[in-house]
């Protein structure tokens, strides 16, 4: 296998894995107010992730994004992750 489509599938992997990790653990804040994130960004993110060469691209750009907005204060942590009432 040739070292592009080797970098092609763990580049794949990480936009799967990291997509699936923001949507299920953060919402984003939006004028003082939190809104989940919607699974359709993370299908969005894996299809775009899927075309050959803008995939390796692309994951690193989620990466640093990722970062970035985590520390940044726009992602914050859900409170109820599991989806439990008190």
């Amino acid at each position: 296998m040739s070292t592009f489509w080797l970098i092609y599938w763990i580049a794949l992997g990480i936009i799967v894995l990291l997509s699936l990790f923001i949507v299920l653990l953060f919402d984003y804040k939006e004028y003082r107010e939190k809104k989940p994130i919607s699974f359709i960004y993370a299908v969005f993110a894996v299809m775009i992730g899927a075309i050959p060469g803008v995939g390796i691209a692309g994951a690193g750009i989620l990466v640093i994004a990722s970062v970035i907005m985590i520390f940044g204060g726009d992602l914050l942590p859900k409170e109820n992750i599991f989806g439990e009432n008190e």
